[in-house]
């Protein structure tokens, strides 16, 4: 048997006991369920790298910029639970488990964290005779631990430790739903977290707004 093959059969048996798993919370009252498992490989994968600066003769500056990587490949779970409370509320919780590696050297690449959650509550209503809708919803975001290369010399690497931070949107769609704006603040409370003194590896509290138009044919 290959590594792939054994590989492929261990995402199998995994697969198979999270969808037992998730029947059982399905007894239990729990509305939605989900799991995928996946496998990617990939080449001339384009990643974001820390290069010296080929323009400077002292070696001291540097970029930070696309990289190609002639081989990588991605394993992982993702899971998720959902559980509507009323007719308009909805929770979730959701992981991922993912491992990005350069198939050359068999390591984590940059910014590729194996953990990822999310827990979140979404409300939904509609006014007018169906004619508005309303979605508020509220996401904490877990991040664990991951490789970082420093963008500016001295070049460090080391690692992050895992962090959370909260996401929150509104919307408001109208005209049968072919219309929709919307305003998204990442990073709601501000959380800083690991920070060098050339760089900080979470941005700041930002906000998007913006509308989407849906035509239909």
């Amino acid at each position: 048997m290959t590594l792939l093959s054994a590989l492929a059969s261990a995402i199998e048996r995994c697969s198979r006991y999270i969808s037992e798993v998730a029947s059982l919370v399905a007894d239990a009252g729990y509305s939605t369920s989900s799991h995928d498992p996946f496998l990617t490989q990939a080449d001339d994968f384009i990643t974001t790298a820390t290069l010296a600066d080929p323009l400077d003769p002292t070696g001291r500056s540097s970029l930070k910029q696309p990289q190609n990587i002639q081989e990588v490949e991605a394993k992982g779970v993702e899971t998720e639970i959902g559980y509507r409370v009323s007719e308009n509320l909805r929770l979730f919780l959701n992981h991922q488990y993912a491992e990005t590696t350069d198939e050359s050297t068999d390591e984590i690449l940059d910014n590729h964290p194996r953990n990822t959650a999310r827990l979140g509550a979404t409300w939904t209503d509609r006014y007018f005779e169906d004619s508005v809708g309303l979605t508020a919803s509220l996401i904490g975001r877990y991040t664990d631990s991951q490789k970082y290369t420093t963008f500016t010399p001295p070049r460090e690497s080391g690692r992050i430790g895992g962090y959370t931070t909260c996401d929150a949107r509104v919307a408001v769609d109208f005209w049968k739903r072919r219309v929709t704006v919307f305003a998204d603040v990442f990073n709601l409370f501000d959380k800083e977290t690991f920070r060098t003194s050339t760089d900080d590896y979470l941005p700041e509290r930002n906000w998007m707004v913006g509308a989407q138009v849906k035509f239909e044919f």
